[in-house]
């Protein structure tokens, strides 16, 4: 039997930094808002064999292990020591994190089942029924399948910024079993919720310790501090309650922070607001008639929450105000010219950075 049964989709590394004895953590229950003090780090956020193979866990530990060190000069404030390297190396864990929890693959089988229980119900072929009973949609081959996709990420993704905010206020940042942060102030107008990395206004956070975050964002239409600023200084009440509410927002079950630096009404305080702006990612199904009004284009997609967040260090350029959009279902439509040049002409984009990753 293998060793390492029980495998981590939040890492360990990252919970410690909100523990004060690197041990235990508080937790507030996101359904009922029960608090629990002093839960074991060790049996957070993981399953026995989650991942497809010990391969797999052997990579991501070699990996973890490069973040942390990075991690580490952020948080003993080494700012002057982070190179660029570096910053790829938290993008990269920012992603990674992004696409690796239960939460995640539990949302992609559902959509998986939901498209082929639809294209089921239409009569398909033998060949396609066929394939579509020999399918696997389980949670084993949904969570390889998943990091996988955290290659394409990696590549879709390599024309966003990448900066570490500090907030030198009053308050704590929180993080949770789904800890990633996905906001587009940019397309929040608009009404458009149901963006991908490939959009144009993608805002990604991650709150790394209770006073650091990594930010990964379209610098064609935001900016951050200086273009020569990589580490962001704030110190804005407003702020860092909305990361928190969007980190609620985004948690599957559990929310968890560092014992005293959130009293219980604030923690669950927060939940209580969050529970005000809905289920915005509540999984859909679309079909569409294509062009040749013979066949149709079936969109899954869940929709982000728009809560009308708005952050005093990221300032959105004034080209935004042109910004127009058509009557495609959107990926087209709202994705930045650099995705588009990947997802059409491969060969000419971009090399990504080497990383040894699963």
């Amino acid at each position: 039997m293998p060793n390492n049964k029980n495998q981590h989709y939040v890492p360990q590394l990252l919970l410690k930094n909100f523990s004060s004895d690197k041990k235990s953590i508080s937790m507030c229950l996101k359904e009922s808002g029960r608090i629990l003090d002093n839960v074991s780090i060790r049996g957070q956020c993981s399953k026995p064999y989650f991942y497809p193979d010990q391969d797999y866990e052997k990579a991501l530990g070699q990996f973890e292990g490069k973040c942390h060190m990075t991690i580490e000069k952020v948080l003993s404030n080494r700012f002057q020591a982070l190179t660029q390297g570096d910053f790829r190396v938290l993008k990269s864990f920012l992603l990674l994190q992004k696409v690796r929890t239960l939460h995640e693959v539990r949302g992609f089988r559902e959509g998986i089942a939901q498209v082929m229980q639809y294209v089921g119900s239409l009569g398909p072929s033998e060949d396609l029924k066929k394939w579509l009973d020999s399918y696997d949609n389980s949670e084993k081959n949904v969570v390889k399948i998943m990091m996988d996709n955290f290659k394409d990420a990696l590549e879709i993704t390599a024309d966003l910024r990448c900066k570490v905010i500090i907030n030198k206020g009053a308050g704590s940042f929180i993080t949770s079993d789904d800890p990633v942060i996905e906001y587009n102030p940019l397309l929040e107008p608009f009404k458009i919720t149901n963006y991908g990395l490939a959009a144009i206004g993608i805002l990604l956070m991650l709150p790394i310790s209770p006073k650091a975050a990594i930010v990964v964002f379209d610098g064609g239409f935001y900016k951050i501090g200086s273009q020569k600023q990589n580490v962001i200084m704030f110190n804005n009440a407003t702020d860092l309650s909305w990361i928190n509410i969007l980190t609620v927002l985004h948690a599957d079950k559990a929310i968890y922070y560092l014992k005293g630096s959130l009293t219980q009404n604030d923690i669950q305080g927060l939940v209580i607001r969050a529970k005000g702006y809905g289920e915005g990612e509540v999984l859909k199904m679309t079909p569409y008639v294509a062009e040749d009004g013979k066949s149709e284009i079936i969109h899954s997609h869940s929709n982000h929450f728009a809560i009308g967040a708005i952050f005093s260090f990221l300032k959105t350029l004034d080209k935004a105000r042109g910004i127009r959009f058509g009557n495609s279902i959107g990926v087209v439509d709202y994705s930045r010219p650099y995705c588009m040049k990947v997802m059409k002409y491969h060969n000419d984009a971009p090399p990504v950075p080497h990383m040894t990753v699963p």
